[in-house]
């Protein structure tokens, strides 16, 4: 769907959503929200996002029709909202969401934890033609983050290595480094790094399709 939008015609061709005034004729681009299994990457619901409105409202319509007991939910980071993640544990669900700078205070209380004191765990993809390392800690939420149902909080390092060649057969390395944090309503001795980290993997795998 990336790029479509309806043609305004008007010719009643069925090109602009129908002759009749009742399709999408003229408006945006479909603004598509999915829910996918991330052992199988199916597509286990589909819709819409209203127009005039945003995804956080329509994660809740999206899932509402399914039993969510016993899943865990990865969302990125605009679903990291206090009543997402209420409305997810009260359906008998657990939640695993970025913190990024739509929740400013959050992530600069996450950040200002004591990180180089926790043991860390580690790996490397070789993949696609460059390396990534992974470094993921993790610890139980201190009291002080108030954040509905939070069990333990994440920090994540990627670090990314390319080599390419240039002129002359010239190589070049480039590096780059990524720190994210995560919060999760699992906690550590029931999810431990390993597994958040598959978890992590496989939603960032979804986003990057």
């Amino acid at each position: 769907m990336r790029g479509a939008k309806p043609k305004n015609n008007n010719s009643g061709d069925g090109d602009d959503g129908g002759g009749d005034g009742s399709g999408d004729g003229g408006g945006g681009a479909p603004h598509l929200l999915a829910a996918l299994d991330q052992g199988t990457g199916a597509v286990l619901a589909q819709q819409r996002v209203e127009d005039k409105t945003s995804e956080i409202p329509a994660l809740k319509q999206l899932l509402a029709p399914h039993d969510l007991t016993g899943a865990v939910i990865t969302a990125d980071a605009l679903h990291t909202q206090t009543s997402t993640a209420e409305w997810i544990t009260s359906r008998g669900a657990d939640y695993l969401l970025t913190v990024k700078n739509n929740q400013p205070s959050l992530r600069a209380k996450l950040k200002a934890l004591p990180w180089k004191d926790v043991p860390a765990v580690s790996g490397v993809d070789c993949s696609h033609g460059r390396r990534v390392r992974r470094t993921i800690k993790a610890v139980a939420t201190p009291d002080w983050i108030d954040f509905p149902g939070a069990a333990q909080v994440l920090q994540v390092r990627r670090t990314r290595t390319t080599h390419t060649r240039g002129k002359n057969s010239k190589r070049s390395t480039r590096r780059s480094t990524e720190v994210v944090y995560l919060i999760c309503s699992i906690p550590p001795e029931q999810a431990p790094p390993e597994q958040v980290a598959a978890w992590i993997q496989g939603h960032w795998s979804i986003e990057n399709r």
